[in-house]
């Protein structure tokens, strides 16, 4: 059978789907882990120190909340899971494929900070709006809640600081800025660098959190060339920055900044002379290539 979701596409519906969440609502659980690797304890959340919850039952809930910490309550980390077939064949019509989001799991696990509903929020606003079947548009409904009150702050802050003359951003927020398949500007050796944004991720190190992120570019090296994927990072700073002064930069926000000089048709203009000079071969390779100055790219992947 082939349903179409609120943005217009359609998708299979599996026989051994599991069964439709009864209640339409997101409930909140803590999960204890255990030390010795046995069994979790999982409680809701608001009742966290009063009695446990058996975790079969979670999903009669249309979305989980679910709040990971050791048995001592130290914070691990959050996700959101989606249970409710609605909401998951909503957002495969939407997306598709994400990277990092297994979209077909049963349930959907969103990890804290939720970046792929932060992205696509006002789409999926417009899209609540506009459904008229109101089961599914009471399902959607749940998603736009989530995003008001989990990302309302970050969105906030975010709108603030890009809309600040000149635009900012704070480190905790850096993520906002930098949604999969964004183009960004890094320099290296007195070269502009262009690369294509894959993910993201905040690292813990014995020096403390740097946030990194994994990109990939064209590339040449020995002989060869094609893509080559390349991990950048920002180290931790105070307060706000202004966005042109990182290292690196969303090339959106660098080509509006005159003192960037960053320019996005003179690098495709570059990039494509430097292709006609070095192109011999094409190989895939991942890791960060070590290549001459005289053979940096600023090639802007497609």
């Amino acid at each position: 059978m082939m349903l179409a979701s609120a943005s217009g596409q359609t998708h299979d519906v599996k026989a051994d789907d599991p069964k439709d969440a009864v209640f339409i609502k997101t409930h909140e659980i803590t999960e204890i882990l255990s030390k010795s690797g046995g069994a979790s304890t999982v409680v809701p959340t608001s009742s966290a120190h009063k009695y446990r919850d058996r975790e079969s039952g979670n999903q009669r809930y249309a979305m989980i909340v679910r709040r990971r910490v050791e048995e001592d309550l130290k914070y691990v980390d959050m996700r959101l899971e989606i249970n409710a077939r609605p909401i998951r064949q909503y957002l495969q019509g939407l997306l598709g494929n994400y990277q990092g989001v297994n979209l077909s799991a049963f349930p959907i696990a969103i990890p804290k900070p939720y970046e792929l509903l932060f992205y696509h929020r006002d789409r999926i606003r417009n899209d609540h709006k506009s459904i008229t079947d109101e089961p599914r548009r009471t399902h959607v409904g749940l998603l736009v809640d989530f995003i008001k009150q989990h990302l309302g702050e970050t969105e906030r802050q975010y709108q603030q600081g890009i809309h600040g003359t000149p635009p900012k951003i704070s480190f905790i927020n850096l993520w906002t800025l930098f949604k999969p398949r964004t183009v960004v500007v890094s320099r290296h050796d007195g070269y502009i660098e262009c690369s294509r944004v894959m993910t993201t991720e905040y690292k813990k190190t014995e020096h403390g959190v740097k946030f990194r992120i994994f990109t990939w570019r064209w590339d040449y090296h020995d002989g060869l060339f094609g893509p080559s994927q390349q991990k950048l990072k920002i180290l931790p700073f105070d307060g706000l920055q202004e966005i042109t002064s990182l290292n690196v930069c969303p090339i959106d926000y660098a080509e509006k900044d005159p003192r960037t000089q960053v320019r996005r048709a003179a690098l495709k203009l570059r990039g494509h002379r430097w292709k006609k000079l070095v192109i011999s071969s094409q190989q895939e390779y991942e890791g960060e290539s070590q290549v001459s100055s005289h053979s940096r790219c600023a090639y802007l992947p497609t």
